[in-house]
């Protein structure tokens, strides 16, 4: 695989004091497993490098290494910017999402089983609208995140894939990030 700009999103860390990781800390861990480039953006665990690994390898390695170092078993879902890109291009709520942190993407790390949608869509979604397209679930929560009970039954892990969110001024940010 040739060498790709890509970003580790890292789910739970650094909310209410648990899973606390220090960005500087990510940026070693991630430079010492031979990553070039490595940034960070903001204190949620966004992660960018430079890797010739695929996005899926990166991941397991990641994850593995905040275990073996930090001791804490962090899910991570990674992306290339050309598929970051395409998140944002693609974007089905554009005209409707008028409040960006209430507009979530949830990066899944595979399409989950039409199994797992059905319990999904069994799911009251109140005044939420969702959106999957392939590996990204969009979602826009008018009523707060904190309110959503599609946001409670992801929490849940009713899809059964490994998963984790950023509101689209993130998504966003980062994407631009990756591309510059």
């Amino acid at each position: 695989m040739p060498t790709t700009r890509q970003v580790g999103f890292l789910r739970g860390i650094n909310v209410g004091g648990h899973n606390r990781i220090a960005m500087g800390d990510l940026r070693a861990l991630v430079t010492d497993l031979g990553y070039a480039d490595v940034t960070t953006h903001l204190q949620s665990g966004n992660v960018l490098y430079t890797t010739k690994l695929a996005p899926t390898k990166a991941a397991a390695e990641i994850s593995a290494a905040i275990e073996a170092t930090l001791g804490l078993t962090i899910p991570v879902v990674c992306r290339t910017g050309k598929e970051l890109a395409a998140t944002v291009a693609h974007d089905p709520m554009g005209s409707l999402a008028h409040d960006p942190a209430r507009y979530l993407i949830v990066f899944l790390d595979k399409v989950p089983t039409a199994e797992a949608l059905d319990r999904l869509a069994a799911v009251d979604a109140g005044t939420d609208v969702l959106t999957l397209i392939d590996r990204d679930l969009y979602i826009w929560m008018p009523d707060s995140i904190h309110k959503s009970k599609i946001s409670a039954a992801l929490g849940r892990n009713v899809l059964k894939v490994t998963w984790t969110g950023r509101n689209w001024n993130t998504v966003t940010k980062v994407a631009e990030l990756l591309s510059a």
